[in-house]
């Protein structure tokens, strides 16, 4: 395994990659490491791995430079790590108050740089102070979030939210799950789709498909055609 740093430029992010993967370095700050990557003949993705401040001020340098690279890059782009921050009331559980400054400006940040929350499955609350009664704290600071060309090229993509084991934070477990054939592969809604930008165009011209039969074949028919289109 071979790594990859930006503790030169102040940060703590560490990547470990396999001597089969072709890495270029993208971006580096002291909140981000940002590597093209490709492997085995397949085209290259970006990948940007994330430890951000506590500071809001100092976060909202992190969130420029995410929409500076959108504004850059083609590449299906996947983006993870610990942002330091919650989306919404429900992903914290403390005795503070819910930070909505905060959160809100991390919702745009997302927004601007075309990022979309993937779905994942465990517990929500990926952090933990570890002190105990009143004063412990619960909040979902680490998180993946990927663009429509991610989703697009890994339709299937899978997060999952591990035990917490020796550290303060879950760990999280990334598959690509290989497409098998249509007859044999259960349909599973992934709620990123939503976010999608032909989201809802997909979902139109596919219900406007001309069916021939009674109203519980037609809408037997047309659903069918939806899980089609959203498979494809």
């Amino acid at each position: 395994m071979l790594p990859l740093s930006n503790a030169s430029v102040g940060g703590k992010v560490w990547l470990f990659y396999n001597s089969a993967c072709t890495i270029d370095l993208v971006d580096s700050s002291a909140q981000m490491l940002s590597i093209s990557v490709s492997a085995w003949g397949n085209p290259a993705k970006l990948i940007s791995a994330i430890y951000a401040k506590c500071s809001r001020v100092t976060c909202r340098l992190l969130w420029d430079q995410l929409a500076t690279i959108a504004s850059n890059s083609t590449l299906p782009w996947l983006v993870a790590g610990d942002f330091n921050v919650v989306l919404a009331p429900a992903e914290h559980r403390r005795s503070g108050p819910f930070d909505s400054r905060s959160a809100a400006e991390f919702a745009e940040g997302l927004e601007k740089a075309n990022l979309m929350d993937a779905d994942f499955t465990g517990n929500i609350f990926t952090w933990c102070n570890n002190q105990s009664g009143q004063a412990r704290n619960w909040a979902r600071l680490d998180r993946a979030c990927c663009d429509s060309a991610w989703i697009d090229l890994f339709p299937i993509f899978q997060v999952k939210l591990l035990p917490r084991l020796n550290s303060d934070h879950t760990p999280m477990l990334f598959s690509f799950p290989a497409a098998s054939s249509p007859s044999s592969r259960s349909f599973r809604f992934q709620r990123m789709w939503l976010k999608h930008a032909s989201f809802l165009d997909l979902i139109a011209s596919s219900w406007k498909a001309d069916i021939v039969g009674d109203r519980l074949f037609t809408l037997h028919s047309k659903l069918k055609n939806v899980k089609s289109a959203l498979r494809m």
